[in-house]
């Protein structure tokens, strides 16, 4: 390999930057156990077993776990597993202990016998001749503790030590069982039936554990960062106080329950595992306890662990693997005590309480615990949509009218009778004037006695108002269903066109910026800002996350931040200002949270709700915002980006039928025999949000560019043909906050070229040229004469197949390459053709009543299927699902891949109530018969449906555009699959609703009918007998 290839580092190197890296910060102390982040694996994602009982983490950041049926290492996104039936040279299948040293070796713990990975493969320790004498060949290693480049252990046969390369008896322990093992610098501690055993040099001291817990085995050791010694057993937990093994909290019954294990955390929190709880401790008191049924903890966790960026691992009895980290929200809800978690609106009040409102009234939050303050059976209509606090007055606004709270009094002022039936959307006090209401039937001013209504008359083209924002002299900005209106003196007026804001624009916010500037955003997900001079769009210009946006806000920082129904992210103030200056900069933003786990959203989590006025608030830098899970809280200085590396590693080269497993930092020579098409396995390991990296990588020697690995779910790279010569592939990784690994993993190898491709080969042909110059004259000539006969002839025949590969290519290139079906292209090029020729032919007698009907289809759990049978068995399930969709349709008809594991389906008009029997038949095509792998395994796979209606039922119709269709029936989809899959959904206009608004709104943005209630979620028979 010649030294211009090869970069300067060694994978030793490599090694020492992970173990002396800073360790990044552990779970945030003041955060409950269910804010944080949680994901969860098991054997349906690849582990080898649901019993998780021992974790560890090596030297490349790889997580190793122990289970009942093998190990399995995990780099984040997959696991590769190593069982008994493969690798004799595991001891035992049961794994229970785990231990990595800092040569960079894993240590495994069974109960047939201790094994070791180095090197890339598992080798079994023996046990010494002496040891394995008499009735005991096997010995059950039961705890682990690294001493050096060692381990100890504590076992059946008492506590070994590994010796010139064998299990052997430390010297001057006991003989008996022994259930744990700790070493520390001047003293070895094992945990024995009845007590603790201290070994210091040549001494040993007994420390027995209380009469009552007398027989009690003692299986966890461990001491905190204070000094403090714990101790776990089979009756409960203890410490050491003078000498004295006491009980800890002995009043308490969770902590006479058995001990799973003990972990103390870089933050110095300690975290207590039994059958039923985990706990946390602090500076010895009990801080947190998550008992059975909680939504982060699983129940029984055997294991603990923390890993090099701050993630807490659980492994739990039966239920898998588990990991929380921090993430930057704090989120409010039902463990709170908030009855209803659906939130539709938040304000501050004076005193500092935090009002809520919810699908189901009004609570109140005060230090952090939620109290319900009105039942919706109270109001006018259940749903809360927005707030006024003014002392001890709170104004509250519904989706069918307002009342006022007075203290504990709820009353509704006289004048309020005329908005009954009327979405509220916001409340505003104009200094010391009237209040004015903003409602889905025009503004209103209230002075205390009597309402003034504001329509159509007074200047309000679309009196559907939303947004209200004092311009003091200016009078109000008006934030409508059609666009932005100044009104001043009784009078409304458009306002921006002029300036560049597009008219008709639905408007869901609008925020004064800090400079003097406006945000404005839209239920179509655009975000417009004017800088006092004209009016500009920077969503997508700025290439800015997609959402709309509900509450915008700007902090003392600088952030401007946007939260809206998909989502929170943030961008920089000075950013919008030089964008405005040169756009072809871009707009760096941040998405912190979003819905669905995009790439590169920070965490996943629900959010956020409604569009008007009380759609949160920021206090002290921080927000506060309403979602469908609770009260979301986030601020600057909770996003903690994580700045630990990952590492890359270059796995495994598939040359010639062979798999070659390889070291980063290797060279290979030569690859053997003639084949030249390469495969080179890969990865990264960063645990945090592994769906969230990015990978880079290159053939240095054949293509010296740098290529983003697309699939981050098939993380290999194949070549073929190779041309002789010498080549280093290298691989680059950065993680889920863009920190890019310090260094580059490689792997040299060469192609030995054939003997025609060498300067031997060259040679041979010149010297038999020379010899045969003058023959070869002659037979050119006639040779060129001939050919260009042949050529005129060839002319003619392509030209034919020309003609013919390009039809052959125009088909292509409207057809998915594996399963046959129309892409996207072909959807984009045929449904408005299919869309406009139905709106003309609505009215005839053989189009009224009916609909064509637009279906999203998502094959359920779909990741879970590649991940454990493989991406060839994935595509073997995408092929028979698109058969079966194909079976179930009707001429006409048409099925597109829409992407990855979701299908669209285009059904031609039929009557409005045929609609559910097709889709429910489609469900049960999928759902009643297995699928075949076609190698002899069989399958069940589920979907789940979402479906929408072209016009909706009783509606008028007219020009619509197919992406919004296509938004609706996925907003059902996504219904479903928030709640139990293998089902479906649709969305229906509510009984008052209006046709012309219906068929308007429809060509404009669908998804607001969605938002003003104007259409219903109407679930499958299925569904309401499944919640019944």
């Amino acid at each position: 390999m010649s030294e211009g290839l090869r970069p300067g580092w060694s994978w030793v190197a490599v090694c020492a930057v992970l173990v002396l890296a800073a360790p990044a910060h552990a779970l945030d102390p003041s955060k409950r156990l269910h804010q944080y982040v949680n994901d969860g694996w098991s054997i349906e994602r690849g582990l080898p077993q649901i019993t998780v009982s021992a974790i560890t983490q090596d030297a490349q950041g790889y997580l190793w776990v122990g289970t009942q049926a093998g190990l399995a290492r995990f780099d984040g996104n997959r696991f590769t597993p190593y069982v008994l039936q493969d690798h004799p040279e595991l001891q035992g299948a049961m794994v229970q202990a785990l231990a990595a040293t800092a040569d960079g070796r894993i240590w495994v713990g069974t109960y047939k016998g201790l094994s070791v990975w180095e090197q890339g493969r598992l080798r079994a320790v023996p046990l010494s001749a002496e040891m394995g004498e008499g009735s005991h060949p096997v010995v059950d290693v039961l705890s682990l503790t690294p001493h050096g480049d060692t381990v100890e252990a504590a076992t059946s046969l008492g506590t070994l030590e590994v010796r010139d390369g064998e299990l052997q008896r430390i010297h001057g322990t006991q003989a008996e069982p022994s259930h744990a093992v700790l070493r520390e610098e001047d003293a070895l501690w094992v945990g024995v039936a009845g007590g603790i055993w201290r070994h210091h040099g040549a001494f040993a001291t007994w420390m027995p554990l209380p009469d009552a817990a007398s027989g009690a085995a003692v299986t966890r050791l461990l001491r905190d960062s204070d000094g403090r010694f714990w101790a776990g057993t089979a009756r409960g937990l203890f410490r050491l106080e003078a000498g004295n093994l006491v009980p800890h909290a002995p009043a308490d019954a969770v902590f006479r329950q058995p001990v799973g294990d003990l972990l103390e955390d870089r933050d110095g929190s300690l975290w207590v595992s039994t059958i039923d709880h985990l706990v946390r401790l602090r500076d010895g008191e009990q801080v947190e306890l998550a008992g059975p049924g909680h939504p982060n903890v699983p129940a029984n966790v055997r294991s603990l662990f923390e890993d090099t960026e701050g993630n807490l691992w659980l492994g739990s009895q039966s239920q898998g693997l588990f990991r929380l980290w921090d993430g930057w929200t704090y989120r409010y809800s039902q463990p709170e005590g908030l009855h209803d978690p659906v939130l539709w609106s938040v304000t501050r009040a004076a005193d500092g309480r935090i009002l809520m409102g919810s699908s189901d009234g009004l609570s109140v939050m005060r230090e952090g615990r939620i109290t319900p303050v009105l039942a919706g059976s109270d109001l006018p209509h259940p749903h809360v949509y927005t707030l006024l606090a003014e002392g001890e007055r709170t104004w509250i606004g519904t989706r069918g009218g307002a009342v006022l709270m007075e203290g504990d009094a709820l009353s509704t002022p006289r004048a309020f009778r005329e908005l009954q039936g009327l979405q509220i959307n916001a409340f505003l006090r104009s200094g010391a004037g009237p209040l004015w209401i903003a409602t889905t039937g025009g503004l209103f001013s209230f002075d205390g006695d009597a309402l003034t209504r504001f329509g159509a008359a007074d200047g309000l083209g679309d009196p559907r108002v939303r947004i209200i924002v004092d311009e003091g002299p200016e009078g109000l900005l008006l934030g409508t269903q059609s666009g932005l209106v100044r009104f001043r003196d009784g009078v409304g007026q458009d306002e921006g066109t002029d300036q560049g804001l597009p008219a008709n624009l639905d408007i869901t916010a609008v925020a004064r910026l800090d400079d003097g500037g406006l945000l404005l955003g839209t239920i179509s997900e655009r975000l417009f800002h004017f800088d006092g001079l004209s009016w500009l769009e920077i969503s997508q210009a700025g290439d800015l996350p997609d959402n709309a946006a509900f509450f915008m806000a700007e902090d003392s920082h600088g952030w401007i931040w946007v939260a809206g129904i998909r989502g929170i992210y943030r961008f920089q103030a000075s950013d919008l200002r030089r964008f405005r200056e040169d756009p072809s900069r871009g707009l760096a933003s941040e998405m912190l949270m979003n819905e669905r786990g995009i790439y590169r959203g920070g965490q996943k989590g629900y959010c956020c709700n409604g569009a008007g006025l009380a759609k949160g608030f920021m206090h002290e830098d921080r927000l506060w915002l309403p979602s469908r899970d609770g009260l979301v809280s986030i601020a600057a200085e909770d996003v903690h980006h994580n700045e630990v590396p990952p590492q890359a590693v270059v796995e495994r080269i598939s040359h010639g039928g062979e798999v070659l497993r390889v070291a980063s930092g290797e060279t290979l020579g030569q690859l053997p025999g003639r084949n030249r098409d390469v495969s080179i396995e890969f990865t990264t390991t960063s645990l945090q949000q592994p769906d969230s990296v990015e990978i880079r990588y290159r053939l240095a020697g054949y293509d010296d560019a740098w290529h983003t690995l697309e699939d981050l779910s098939r993380r290999s790279v194949s070549y073929t043909n190779l041309p002789p010569g010498e080549y280093l592939f290298e691989v680059s990784a950065a993680n889920n906050s863009g920190r890019w690994s310090d260094e580059t993993a490689w792997v040299g190898f060469a192609v030995r070229p054939r003997f025609h491709e060498t300067f031997w080969f060259y040679a041979l042909i010149i010297l038999a040229g020379a010899g045969l110059g003058g023959g070869v004259s002659r037979v050119r000539n006639r040779l060129l004469r001939q050919r260009q006969r042949e050529l005129e002839r060839l002319i003619d025949v392509r030209t034919a197949d020309l003609e013919a590969a390009n039809a052959r290519l125009a088909t292509a290139s409207l057809t998915d390459a594996l399963t046959g079906l129309h892409n996207r292209r072909y959807l984009r090029e045929q449904l408005p053709h299919d869309l406009a020729f139905y709106a003309r032919e609505r009215g005839t007698t053989a189009a009224d009543g009916q609909a064509m009907v637009l279906a999203i289809i998502d094959i359920d759990h779909f990741k879970a299927i590649n991940d454990r049978h493989g991406h060839l068995a994935g595509d073997e399930v995408l092929c028979e699902f698109s058969a079966r969709l194909l079976a179930q349709v009707r001429h006409g008809d048409y099925v597109v891949r829409w992407g990855g594991e979701e299908f669209l389906l285009v059904m031609r008009p039929m009557p409005h109530e045929q609609a559910p029997r097709l889709i429910e038949r489609l469900r049960r095509a999928v759902a009643d018969e297995p699928f075949h792998l076609g190698n002899g395994t069989s399958l069940p796979v589920t979907c789940s449906i979402g479906f929408t209606r072209f016009p909706l039922q009783g509606g008028k119709t007219g020009p619509v555009e197919w992406e919004g269709l296509v938004d609706l029936a996925d907003r059902a989809l996504y219904e479903v699959k928030r709640d139990n899959r293998n089902d479906w959904a649709t969305f229906e206009p509510a009984a008052d609703a209006d046709e012309d608004h219906l068929a308007r709104m429809l060509a404009q943005d669908p998804a607001a009918l969605v938002e003003d209630g104007s259409l219903r979620l109407v679930r499958s028979p299925r569904a309401h007998a499944t919640s019944d």
